[in-house]
């Protein structure tokens, strides 16, 4: 791991996690340096489940990222600060791709072989431990049935949640909590 970055348990995470993350996007990696793919996703929580801490993330079925998720045992979530908006949009909207961006960021892989960039803010590495379809109620099914919403969700496709346990955290040393 680069050594602008400095290990910090996960159970810090529980603490500050809304401190942390706040206007950071979160884009997720998933593969190795040789084939990867990684989005911005939707991951705004650290808990515990059976006394271990995880992070939990949602991935709409469309996206790319999911196939590489499905057949990986690990993935990282990377958070960036405001200033790299701008780059990481794109992931937003489908419509770049992981060579795009390493136009703008090169990849780098932890020491377990899984992809983070180092203008992250915060890396966490989690092993995949389970994932499935959301249920969704008759209140959120008929939200979904709106024009707006089909525009988001073609085909009414409910995203997956998938658990990680968070094996790594890393933080960069200049990053303080009142960034």
């Amino acid at each position: 791991m680069s050594q602008i970055f400095q290990e910090v348990p996960a159970g810090f995470l529980r603490s500050y996690i809304d401190k942390l993350t706040g206007d950071n996007m979160v884009l997720l990696n998933s593969g190795n340096i040789n084939l990867y793919n990684s989005s911005v996703a939707s991951c705004r929580f650290a808990l515990e489940l059976t006394f271990k801490p995880i992070a939990a993330c949602f991935i709409r079925p469309q996206k790319h990222v999911m196939r590489f998720i499905e057949k990986n045992d690990y993935f990282t979530l990377c958070y960036f600060p405001p200033e790299h908006r701008h780059i990481l949009d794109f992931f937003g909207s489908g419509g770049t791709t992981t060579s795009t961006l390493n136009k703008k960021f090169e990849p780098l892989i932890t020491q377990s072989g899984n992809i983070y960039y180092p203008q992250a803010r915060l890396v966490i590495e989690c092993r995949k431990v389970f994932n499935f379809e959301l249920i969704l109620s008759q209140e959120i099914q008929s939200i979904l049935q709106s024009e707006q919403a089909r525009m988001i969700y073609p085909g009414n496709e409910v995203p997956r949640m998938y658990i990680g346990e968070i094996e790594h955290c890393w933080m960069k040393m200049q990053a303080s909590l009142n960034q």
